[in-house]
């Protein structure tokens, strides 16, 4: 079994060139987008604040999200907050945020940082009495600069800082706390518009009490305009370096699913960590709650100094558990106990799209046999409806034997076959569901094999909420065809023979998943080809040339590789083919 992959190269030289940003910036948008209600606007030279569905932009020990009630329009509001929050990381000492802002004459703009594990709703207007207030400031270019902490105010005069000419004035905020952020807590913050240094805003020393209750798991950025120009804020930028005590970014990530068997558990270590603690199991309680003296589930597997684990193979289909607790340098050896991470291993089997349905008869149009593979009637928890509409049903006048039949895309190996039976409101009485049936299966669906001897299908309740309850051992055999022959129904009243829903499952035996993605360009000469390896291959034969005839009649040079991955050499500016044929 194959599966062909195309990619191109070229202009590699210049699109290697491209750089990562400064690991000290968290955020930074210029809203230079189309006009959108979801995100900000480009009309003209200040983009706008985006202030609409949730966007998460992923750092490496961060997640920005953005979210608000509405965007900046000619004479509406601005209300919206940026939501920074951290996940296993807090703010280093200090952190700085820049962006422009179009000061205006007519009305106030506000501006806020925040402190806490939520923030307070904006719809109704930021206040300086909320709870979640701690700084901020309006902007009267025709008046004053006014600064608060929730309490105390200072005014100064900003004519000769702000250009009334309806420019954007940059703002940057340093905000430095030696203490950390929490409640009784002190942080200097210093003020620069357009490069002016602004001074004394908060008395001696230019420090304010945040006076937070200690949650201090996100900084929240919030904003709040009442001007009738449709401007607000734009290019943006949130920078910090971060100190991390605890384990982030696992690898897989949190929650992942269709994780291989043979996989590497990694993390970025915290700032001060020299080793790490590893948990891993099936059981989230086990995981979370044992300690490296009491574990009576033996799911702590021991400290190590390097950032990877390697558990022995996984089971298909299983849901594992693990933290890593992180162990600080001596003197103090401190050790600070890591979040509770999950993923889910790859499934024995996949189910099957793109299933075409024939049968030998139909009730009425609206009683087809696609009704079985379309999914209608189901809901999102797979189960299924006693709509007859929504089902098969042969017709009584059929002078054959009734039956069903599925063709694949492709051929498969098949793993399972599931089975929602016939389920109308009249099912308990009349029982049109197949009892019994033969299973026959073709690669060319010119010759045919049995499948075992008979197959009973479990009745259908008749009622809505009605999950599938027969399953069917495919056994592994190699299919694009299967066949389903009544023998039976479930009342013996009248040949009439139904079905709800049929699902297949198979299992992958080709190479899936390419990397560089097909059609893919730009790519680099010395490029590493990986995909996905079949479920049972030993071995993989690759295929790989610019002639794309001879990479499909296989008389392109073959190499043999042993694991999922190849190093090509490649010329520029050349499109090339490949194909992976996997040897189990």
């Amino acid at each position: 079994m194959f599966r062909m992959f195309i990619y191109s190269v070229s202009f590699v030289l210049l699109l290697g060139l491209v750089s990562s940003a400064s690991a000290a910036v968290l955020y930074s948008d210029s809203f230079d987008r189309p006009n959108s209600n979801t995100l900000g606007t480009n009309d003209n030279a200040l983009g706008g604040i985006i202030i609409a569905p949730w966007v998460e932009v992923e750092t490496d020990a961060a997640e920005i999200q953005i979210s608000g009630n509405a965007v900046v329009t000619e004479g509406g509001n601005c209300n919206g907050y940026i939501d920074h929050k951290f996940t296993g990381a807090e703010l280093s000492t200090s952190f700085t945020v820049e962006f422009d802002v179009m000061p205006t004459p007519q009305t106030n703009y506000w501006f806020a940082l925040e402190f806490g594990s939520e923030p307070a709703s904006f719809t109704t207007g930021l206040d300086v009495n909320q709870s979640h207030m701690t700084f901020g400031f309006l902007m009267r270019p025709q008046t004053s600069f006014i600064i608060w902490d929730g309490t105390t105010r200072a005014g100064i005069n900003s004519s000769d800082i702000i250009d009334n000419s309806s420019n954007p004035a940059r703002v940057k905020l340093e905000v430095d706390s030696p203490d950390g952020y929490g409640d009784g807590n002190t942080a200097t913050v210093r003020v620069w518009i357009n490069d002016v240094l602004v001074e004394d805003l908060f008395g001696s020393g230019g420090t304010f009490d945040f006076g937070w209750d200690g949650h201090t798991d996100g900084l929240y950025i919030s904003f709040e305009n009442h001007q009738t120009s449709p401007k607000s804020i734009d290019n943006l930028v949130i920078s910090s370096s971060l100190s991390m005590k605890e384990a982030v970014n696992p690898s897989p990530e949190n929650e992942a699913t269709d994780v291989l068997r043979e996989t590497v558990l990694s993390w970025v270590p915290g700032e001060f960590a020299q080793q790490h603690d590893v948990y891993f199991g099936t059981n989230l309680d086990d995981v979370n709650t044992a300690t490296t003296t009491v574990d009576p589930a033996g799911v702590y597997k021991g400290r190590q100094s390097q950032s990877t684990y390697v558990p022995s193979r996984l089971d298909l289909g299983q849901t594992y558990y693990w933290r890593i607790d992180e162990v600080n340098a001596p003197p103090d050896n401190t050790v600070f106990k890591g979040d509770m991470w999950q993923f889910t291993v790859e499934p024995v089997g996949y189910p099957i799209a793109n299933i075409t349905a024939t049968a030998s008869s139909s009730n009425r149009a609206d009683e087809g046999p696609d009704n079985t593979v379309n999914g209608s009637g189901l809901d999102a928890d797979d189960l299924h409806s006693f709509d007859s509409t929504a089902m098969w049903l042969s017709n009584i006048l059929d002078p054959n034997t009734a039956w069903i039949q599925y063709e694949f895309d492709r051929a498969y190996k098949l793993y399972r076959m599931w089975v929602w039976n016939y389920n109308s409101s009249v099912e308990p009485v009349v029982g049109f569901g197949i009892k019994e049936a033969t299973i026959e299966y073709s690669v060319d669906g010119t010759d045919w094999t049995t499948l075992g001897t008979t197959h009973e299908f479990a009745k259908g309740l008749g009622a809505p909420g009605y999950a599938a309850n027969t399953t069917i051992d495919m056994g592994g055999v190699a299919a694009q065809y299967v066949r389903v022959t009544a023998i039976s129904n479930w009342g013996g009243i009248v040949k009439q023979y139904g079905l709800s829903e049929v699902r297949f499952l198979y299992i992958p035996i080709w190479a899936r998943e390419p990397s560089p993605d097909s059609g893919a360009t730009g790519v680099d000469v010395d490029a590493i080809l990986n995909w996905r390896a079949g479920r049972e291959a030993a071995k993989h034969d690759v295929y790989l040339h610019t002639d794309e005839q001879a990479v499909i009649d296989g008389t392109a040079p073959v190499t043999t590789v042993t694991e999922p991955h190849y190093a090509s050499s490649l010329d520029l500016a050349s499109t090339y083919y490949w194909r992976i044929d996997e040897v189990n």
